[in-house]
This record gives C-alpha cells, structure tokens and sequence, in this order.
C-alpha cells in the first residue's frame, strides 16, 4: 500500500494514497510514517513566493536523508517560478532571490557525499498578451497557469479564422500533422486533441480552466535549459541515464531542479535541448517525465490540451496525483535504490520522482495547504 499523509498545521492525516481514503498504518510501516510526521511538523510550509521557501525545499530534503540515508535524492526549488510568475519586480529583488537559492544549493552540495546534477526549468517573459477562448463555439482545454499550449475540439469556421488571424498564435496543428512524426503511446494517441495550438513567446492562452490568479510572467519557452551534469546531456530525456549510470557503479546522486532559471542564471550550466519539432517542454508535468524518466512527451500518457475531466470520476485511483491513475516508473526503480524527493512543486515532486519517500508543498494555485508525504511500496528504512 502506498500511504500518504497531509500536515495542515493544526492537524496530521494518514491516507491509502491509492483509493484517497483513511488508512490505519502496517505495522511494519509504523517506524516510517511517526519518522516522517515528525519532519513534516518540524518543517511547515513557508509559502510557493516566500523567500524561505527555497530554505524549506533543502532543509526538508536534508532531513529524510539523515533518517532514510538515500543514494538517490531528487529536490524540486519552485519559488523563483512562482514569485516572478506573480509578482511585480517592484516587490522582490530576482538577482537576491536566484543567488539564495544558488547558495542554499552550494550548501546543499557540501553535505552531499555524491554527484549533484542541476536543471532549471528556462527564464520568464512579461505577459505580452493572452489567447482569449471563452468565447469559443468550440471547447478548448489548457491545464495550469499561463499555458502556452492548448487544445481544441469541435471549432467552427469562425472559430479557426479567430485563432489563426490572433496575432498570440503561432500554430495551430491537427491532430494528424502534430502527430505525424512520432511513434505516439496508444494512450496519447487517443487522448490527444482535435487541435493542437502553440502560442507565440510572451503569450499565453485564457480559458474556463485557467489559473485563477493574475499573471505577471509566463514560461519563456526556452529552446534550451541549463544542465549541471558530469557528463555532457544534449536533451533532457537524458539526464536520468547519467543518474542510473552513477547510481549502477554505487554512487550516490542528486538532481536538484529550479524553476524559473535559465541558461544565463546558473553557474556551469551547459545549454541542453528542451524542445522535440513543435514542442517546447516548458517545466511542467511533461517536462518533469522526460527529465525524470526518460521519457519523451508522444511516449507519455497524457498529451497537452487533452480533456481530462472525462477521467475524473469518483472513483478515480491517486486523487492527489493530477490526472494520473498510475504513478510513472524512473530507472532507479527497478534497482531497488531507496530514493527521497523534496519540494515546493505539488503533486509533480511525488509523480516524477519515483521516489520512496516525498515530500512536499500542498499547495494549489498559489494557496498554502501544509505539506503532503508519500511512501510508495516498500519503501523506508
């Protein structure tokens, strides 16, 4: 059984992570879930723009390795994502923000007795524009804040002249000519869109499932990202290959993930390919699979602009886990490694990671919930 607890503040629960409902821990469980509760209290939440939230992601992540001792560990830093993406520059210094983060991480290096890899996520444009679509005839369906890829469905003739004369549009593709390239996952095939479109740099599409806050900043929809690696990665499906070749000649890795960051904001850094033809991966949950598994986006399961409230019934398995009703496996996995995740991205950090135990911000559209662990399995001491 995979188990799941929440921390609040005032109060913890521990959860089946599976089916979402209450669960009485094993027995042989016990040891780990009072271990990882007592972090969880020991370490509330900061907050997804609070400065002290990069100090949370690390000090946390430090915490289940000194319980768990861990040869693969996997933090997630999203606070300068969230801060530049909501805020405006008058309110935080970003030279001050990156350099606490790039000195936590140094910190957070000294204390790893292993290799250390480094991604952001790309930089941030000011929001040019937005692809308005609630006025469609048609549905459209982009998921998160500042989307810069959306699907479409049954548009009319008036429908398609809008959106191709939209001076924010940079694409607009079929389902055939997205796909036409790509040896896609049954699954992917028949989730993805009518339409596929891509809006161009500094624009955003708006729709019924938009974020509901205001955006500053979106995902500049960098071609390449910053990769601190030991060995050269030219595309991020790459990066887990360099892990598990560490990890099968027994050392010890880390790869630490800032979002919002650049080819220009980290020291070392060697710019590696984010993109795959018409497709940018701009640090979300696709980014997060080909970064962690290896996997490319048409090998996934679930397509940008697919509909994904005909999946969520009530029934539906991993209820904290977005779309997903199964957890992704990474190579470390079938190694049989213990493995810790951290961090101030939801719901990815414990998705992506395959990790044994993470733990993470339960935060939702900016608003701060507490915290959220995940033991998967067997894992544990």
């Amino acid at each position: 059984m995979d188990i799941g607890i929440i921390d609040v503040g005032e109060w913890q629960k521990v959860v089946d992570f599976r089916s979402g409902r209450t669960a009485t821990v094993p027995d042989r469980r016990t040891a780990d879930v009072a271990a990882v509760k007592e972090i969880m209290s020991a370490h509330p939440y900061p907050g997804d723009c609070e400065t002290e939230s990069v100090d949370w992601a690390f000090a946390t992540a430090q915490s289940l390795i000194g319980i768990f001792d861990p040869r693969c560990v996997i933090i997630t830093v999203g606070t300068l994502y969230f801060t530049e993406m909501s805020r405006s520059p008058g309110e935080y210094d970003r030279r001050q923000l990156l350099d606490g983060i790039l000195q936590s991480l140094e910190k957070f290096k000294s204390n790893f007795d292993g290799d250390v890899l480094v991604a952001g996520t790309g930089s941030m444009l000011p929001v040019e524009g937005f692809i308005e679509c609630q006025n469609l005839q048609g549905l459209s369906c982009a998921r998160g804040m500042g989307p810069v890829h959306c699907g479409f469905y049954d548009l009319s003739d008036h429908d398609m002249a809008y959106l191709r004369e939209h001076p924010g549009m940079e694409r607009l593709l079929t389902r055939e000519e997205a796909l036409k390239d790509w040896d896609a996952a049954d699954d992917f095939k028949e989730r993805f869109p009518e339409y596929i479109a891509v809006a161009r740099r500094g624009w955003a599409f708006r729709n019924f499932g938009s974020g509901p806050r205001p955006l500053l900043k979106i995902s500049a929809r960098d071609r390449e990202i910053p990769i601190v690696s030991p060995l050269t990665v030219e595309s991020i499906t790459a990066v887990p290959a360099v892990m598990d070749g560490i990890l099968s000649r027994g050392g010890k890795v880390a790869l630490v993930v800032i979002e919002g960051a650049g080819c220009d904001d980290i020291p070392g850094g060697s710019p590696c390919s984010a993109e795959l033809d018409w497709y940018t991966y701009t640090g979300g949950d696709d980014f997060y699979q080909a970064l962690m598994t290896g996997t490319e986006l048409y090998r996934q399961s679930y397509p940008p602009g697919f509909r994904y409230y005909f999946e969520d019934t009530p029934d539906k398995p991993y209820p904290y886990s977005g779309p997903y009703r199964e957890l992704p496996s990474t190579p470390w996995m079938s190694r049989g490694i213990k493995t810790i995740a951290a961090g101030s991205r939801g719901i990815i950090t414990h998705v992506m990671s395959g990790a044994d135990i993470a733990l993470e911000c339960f935060a939702r559209a900016l608003y701060n919930y507490g915290t959220m662990a995940v033991i998967r399995g067997d894992g544990g001491k």
